[in-house]
């Protein structure tokens, strides 16, 4: 192996400068790493209510449908969720319990009602069900005070090894 250094030094000069150039480039890409993992932003978003869902609540979405001949709409069983928030009944916004007593009290005659929920752990997805106007009385609801809502944890940040996650409800 000698004989080739001997003959062509130029073979020793450029496996010495490959060697030496190692450490520096691991070194750089560690610093690098450490750079960019410095932020730990996350992504929130302001609820706007104040109603949460504190027990499972049966409901039904209506889901319309097209036959050869006529339209019309299938209802299909479905839970709202705990960690749900009330948006709108009957198409009216809701923020406390005494909007949505005020919105009732509009419906007297009516069983059932529209409600659109904000389901933070779908990612800001508003969903619209029909539940049993009795049920927005009893203890299924809690008013909160104003929040927000992790739309995104930095991934392998502070935030989501504490386990912060999607959704989460920050009082």
């Amino acid at each position: 192996m000698s004989l080739i250094f001997e003959r062509r030094p130029n073979y020793f000069q450029i496996l010495f400068l490959c060697l030496a150039m190692a450490p520096t480039g691991l070194a750089l890409r560690y610093i690098i790493n450490r750079v960019n993992v410095g932020s730990d932003e996350n992504l929130f978003e302001s609820t706007a209510t104040q109603l949460y869902i504190s027990a499972r609540i049966p409901a039904f979405q209506e889901e319309k449908q097209r036959s050869r001949f006529f339209p019309f709409k299938r209802r299909i069983m479905d839970w709202i969720q705990v960690g749900d928030l009330i948006k709108k009944i009957e198409g009216e916004p809701v923020e406390t319990y005494e909007d949505l007593i005020q919105v009732l009290e509009k419906f007297p005659n009516k069983n059932r009602v529209k409600v659109e929920i904000l389901r933070p752990s779908a990612t800001d997805t508003t969903i619209s069900f029909h539940i049993a106007k009795d049920i927005l009385s009893s203890g299924a609801l809690w008013e909160i005070p104003h929040s927000v809502y992790v739309l995104d944890a930095y991934r392998g940040g502070a935030s989501e090894r504490a386990g912060m996650k999607k959704g989460d409800l920050i009082l």
